[in-house]
């Protein structure tokens, strides 16, 4: 019995984050709802570290570039309908 129950939480688990995929994914439109072109994504950030592996300024001597990728914005759900 405990079985059947974890098979079945674990598949309704699955099709949940199987499900939420496209749903998240927003296409480029304006107030009005005609499709315009998308912004550019933000360029990456470019920061430097030392031969330690500290981050330092990128005129120090011995800077070394590392490009990092900027954080995606926070997005939350919108709020469940209570029962």
């Amino acid at each position: 019995m405990f079985r059947s129950v974890m098979l079945a939480a674990s598949m309704a688990l699955a099709i949940t984050a199987l499900d939420a995929g496209p749903a998240t994914a927003k296409p480029c439109r304006n107030a009005a709802g005609k499709f315009i072109k998308c912004p550019a994504p933000p360029a990456p950030v470019k920061r430097c570290k030392d031969a330690k592996g500290k981050f330092v300024k990128c005129s120090a001597p011995g800077a070394i570039p590392v490009i990092t990728q900027p954080k995606p914005p926070v997005t939350t759900p919108p709020p469940s309908p209570a029962p």
